[in-house]
């Protein structure tokens, strides 16, 4: 630094330099010394008199030398503060992203190997076709693979503890299980994408933070999500997740968005055709959906009366008596431009009165 310095002042007009040398000189013997901070968006600098060197400089005027180095100083502590709190605000969220990260890589190769849902439906259909051939306490029998154009024969493992025909009722009951593990799956996959969704939001917010306060104010719902640690907190909270969350009466999920955020991660990232959507009609609120990963042609009514009463309990007029709750097949949900804005057909309505369960899932 010294020696561009010295090569800046070298390539520099000798009587540029003495004139402004002079014009500090002048100042300091003509004027009263006024103490001050003169910055600009780049820096500040503490001086008594006034100074010309910095472009688009603002000043603020000072009764002693002390308060004016006391409030320089205060600001850079302020900004090491800061600076400080973004480091370890973003450690926080990168490491949930991460976390977030894996699991969504292991729960794509569990997808993966869930499609062996069919080739257990396919054994048990084959065993079916050639239970005259088994005898109980076989380990193995060897059938035409009707499925290949060859009718090539292919050697099936058997339990030789359970009769011919449970070995049958075996294969399709590990079938049903792997179809029914692929539907959840595939929902806690879209579950995390959200997720990931709202880590870059986090992401943009801390990194737009322009005060201490705002970053506080981030920290303390990151630590509500239990993405980072609150020392200051003596009472342990539960992590909350994102989306609110219910069980209904009847094993359905229900999601409930929170925020403007949470409705669109819900639209756009998790509500699949099957799911029912339901809304406060004309009023703004909350969008709720019933998670449907079977596809079930119908939704028990209680279920459907939960979802009504929780949509109705988190819109505008939850304070009254009863709300009208549109529901409808999200498949006839259409998002429009903008957060939160859609277009529905095929709608039904629950006149409900509005209540929260008190049991999360």
């Amino acid at each position: 630094n010294k020696k561009n310095n010295q090569s800046k002042l070298a390539d520099t007009n000798t009587e540029t330099v003495w004139l402004a040398f002079d014009q500090v000189r002048l100042e300091w013997l003509s004027t009263t010394k006024q103490p001050q901070i003169i910055s600009n968006s780049e820096r500040s600098i503490v001086t008594t008199i006034p100074l010309q060197q910095l472009e688009d400089a603002t000043g603020q005027l000072f009764d002693t030398i002390s308060e004016a180095l006391y409030s320089h100083y205060k600001k850079i502590e302020r900004q090491e503060i800061k600076q400080r709190q973004t480091q370890a605000i973003l450690q926080a969220v990168k490491k949930h992203q991460k976390s977030v990260e894996r699991k969504l890589y292991q729960l794509r190769a569990d997808w993966k190997n869930a499609d062996n849902a069919d080739q257990f439906c396919k054994q048990g259909e084959l065993l079916t076709a050639n239970l005259h051939k088994i005898k109980s306490g076989q380990k193995k029998v060897e059938v035409i693979d009707y499925y290949d154009p060859d009718l090539k024969t292919q050697v099936l493992e058997l339990k030789p503890e359970l009769s011919p025909t449970q070995n049958t009722q075996r294969l399709f009951k590990l079938y049903n299980k792997a179809k029914r593990g692929k539907t959840v799956i595939q929902q806690l996959i879209a579950d995390n994408e959200a997720e990931l969704e709202i880590v870059e939001y986090y992401q943009l917010e801390v990194e737009s933070a322009k005060t201490t306060d705002e970053l506080l104010s981030i920290r303390a719902q990151l630590a509500n999500r239990g993405w980072i640690s609150d020392k200051q907190k003596s009472k342990k909270r539960n992590p909350t997740t994102i989306f609110r969350r219910y069980t209904s009466p009847e094993g359905f999920q229900i999601y409930v968005g929170r925020n403007n955020l949470e409705n669109d991660l819900l639209l756009r990232k998790v509500a699949k055709s099957d799911d029912m959507w339901l809304h406060a009609r004309q009023i703004n609120g909350s969008h709720v959906i019933i998670r449907n990963p079977e596809r079930k042609p119908g939704i028990p009514m209680p279920t459907l009366l939960m979802a009504a009463q929780l949509a109705a309990a988190n819109c505008k007029a939850k304070h009254s008596s009863h709300v009208p709750i549109d529901y409808t097949w999200f498949k006839y949900v259409t998002k429009r431009r903008g957060i939160g804005f859609v277009h529905y057909t095929h709608q039904k309505t629950l006149n409900v009165e509005p209540k929260a369960p008190q049991i999360l899932s």
